[in-house]
């Protein structure tokens, strides 16, 4: 079953989960899997769940054209952000495509709180410390969301994330907060980056990477049918399935990303735009402060 970091680690607690070490111990995974991932795809020391890609979420998707409009300038810092988006509303356009769900809330959340800092960002949403959660610094950072939601359309509140991607593409938007999965929606619509759209890190963020990753996980089933789902895991990882699913999906590979000794190499091929930034900033951020967070 496809799950995510913190869900995995739910039903490893209530003991629901297959051992994969078999597999994993044949195959390398120790040395090909990044070791944030390995701190969910493990647990009591036993691999319990196979990653195939990893999200990075920090990300902003721009319209080209708009953009342009504004004066071409990429913002770099919240101020700079600010003055795009009170162009883009001079524009006529709506300034910010969001859709009112949680989720998706807190995807922009993570990325404003990063803003202030991969240290704080650590403090508040890994490390929990009530220091830093009730600090004068997420303070602020609770009123650029407020700040965020003023520019956002009257019709926000359930959109799905995929229109929202629409809105910038057709042009009625000037910029969405989504991971890189809303690449697929810019390229199915034929857009090109560079010229038809461009994405960058949500400013303050540059150098810093905020991820999320898809693993399967088996659950305990008989004896007879083990062999069966250790085939799926080995499948799951085997270099084809990694570059075959992830070029598809417009995510980077988990194993590619950075100098780790490969005992499964994977062909090399070319990375668009935002999954070439991606791979770059995974492998010279630290780590330690990318990890999922878990949200209510």
């Amino acid at each position: 079953m496809q799950m995510l970091g913190f869900d995995i680690r739910d039903w490893a607690e209530q003991g629901a989960l297959g051992n994969l070490d078999t597999v994993a111990s044949k195959e390398g995974w120790e040395k090909v899997i990044p070791a944030p991932l390995q701190e969910f795809a493990k647990y009591d020391g036993h691999w319990i769940a196979a990653p195939v890609n990893i999200h990075s979420t920090n990300w902003m998707w721009i319209n080209k054209a708009a953009l342009d409009k504004a004066g071409g300038k990429e913002p770099t810092n919240w101020d700079e952000l600010i003055a795009l988006l009170d162009n883009f509303k001079a524009q006529g356009i709506t300034p910010i495509a969001h859709g009112g769900q949680p989720w998706q809330d807190a995807t922009i959340f993570d990325a404003v709180v990063l803003s202030f800092g991969p240290d704080f960002y650590k403090k508040a949403f890994i490390d929990l410390d009530p220091e830093a959660l009730g600090s004068d610094t997420m303070k602020q950072a609770f009123d650029r969301m407020s700040k965020l939601r003023t520019y956002v359309d009257d019709n926000f509140s359930g959109r799905d994330w995929n229109l929202a991607s629409a809105m910038v593409i057709e042009g009625k938007a000037g910029v969405q907060f989504m991971g890189d999965w809303a690449k697929g929606e810019f390229l199915k619509a034929g857009k090109k980056p560079g010229e038809d759209f461009v994405c960058m890190r949500y400013p303050g963020t540059q150098g810093a990477v905020t991820f999320n990753s898809d693993m399967f996980a088996m659950f305990k089933v008989s004896e007879d049918k083990v062999p069966a789902q250790l085939e799926m895991a080995s499948a799951i990882e085997s270099p084809a399935f990694q570059s075959a699913f992830n070029v598809v999906r417009g995510r980077p590979r988990h194993a590619r990303m950075c100098p780790i000794p490969l005992s499964m190499p994977v062909a090399r091929r070319p990375l668009p735009m935002s999954r070439k930034q991606t791979a770059r900033a995974l492998c010279l951020a630290p780590w330690r402060m990318a990890m999922p967070i878990r949200l209510p």
